[in-house]
């Protein structure tokens, strides 16, 4: 009985501190990782729409490629 009753409780108790760690381990970091990235895009995002804005040259039959 104290074969299977052992390794169980054990079992047990390794998956419960398992769950536990990991709902502290990722979370803030990957939050604060992601948070950081879409600052990012977004500001390279605003950088390529006044791009964009600045080119007012046109092409004319003058122009050499």
């Amino acid at each position: 009985m104290i074969d299977l009753l052992a390794p169980s409780i054990s079992i047990i108790i390794t998956i419960a501190f398992a769950l536990k760690a990991k709902k502290y381990l990722y979370v803030h970091e990957h939050e604060n990782s992601i948070k950081k990235e879409l600052e990012t895009f977004e500001t390279n995002l605003e950088t390529l729409k006044k791009l964009d804005l600045s080119n007012n040259y046109k092409i004319s039959s003058e122009h050499i490629y």
